[in-house]
């Protein structure tokens, strides 16, 4: 196993897993943000990524061997092998050069006191690898305040008109019901006067209204004076 093979089974794991333990190295993480807008809010940003490794000469990293062993059909007790081989190797060169670049993922480099230090390169390409997405540029759109006040105006109209209409059609409706009611009335007044009317008629016709108007004795006095 080359120094090639170890950095992209890293960042396929770190793909899949958001994890990737090295045996004797440390350990990778990946941790994914969402999208987001830009500050001028001119960009849709897709989601991005931090790479973050910490140095443990502890860490078996039996996951990763095993991941490797699945994606390369070689053996884990091959693989164990082999990636032990390149990790010592990577160690020999990062104390003589100071410095060892994985592909694609970032630079190893040690501090003071030895401790592995992980400088990542490029973040976002992983992101690229899980979500496909790029930033996107978008345009606001602005309405010329002309055109808000023309907007304005004619809904500010449209609602004038239309409660104008309603207070109209609600008038004529009062108007109608009170000029009906004041037809009732007339009507039944007429027919009141018409049936008393009648029913005096038919009182005086058969004698009967001077029964009411009159006593007996009156009735008999007129009686005696109209036969004399």
């Amino acid at each position: 196993m080359d120094l090639n093979l170890l950095a992209k089974t890293i960042k396929e794991s770190l793909i899949e897993n958001q994890k990737a333990e090295v045996p004797s190295l440390g350990t990778f993480l990946f941790r994914i943000s969402a999208a987001r807008i830009s500050e001028d809010e001119k960009t849709i940003l897709p989601p991005s990524g931090s790479i973050s490794f910490k140095s443990d000469t502890k860490v078996t990293g039996e996951s990763l061997i095993r991941y490797c062993s699945s994606r390369t059909g070689i053996s884990v007790k091959s693989t164990t092998y082999e990636m032990h081989n390149c990790i010592e190797n990577l160690k020999r060169e990062l104390a003589k050069e100071k410095r060892v670049h994985l592909p694609e993922l970032g630079l190893l480099t040690p501090d003071v006191t030895e401790e592995i230090i992980f400088t990542p390169e490029d973040e976002d390409s992983i992101c690229r690898d899980i979500f496909g997405f790029t930033p996107v540029s978008v345009k606001p759109i602005k309405e010329s305040r002309q055109g808000q006040e023309i907007q304005t105006g004619n809904s500010m109209k449209t609602t004038k008109k239309k409660k104008t209409e309603k207070n109209a059609t609600k008038r004529k409706a009062t108007e109608k019901k009170g000029l009906s009611k004041a037809m009732m009335a007339a009507i039944i007044a007429i027919a009141t006067i018409i049936i008393l009317s009648v029913a005096i008629y038919l009182l005086g016709r058969f004698g009967l209204l001077d029964s009411i108007i009159y006593t007996e004795e009156e009735l008999e006095l007129i009686k005696s004076t109209v036969n004399r």
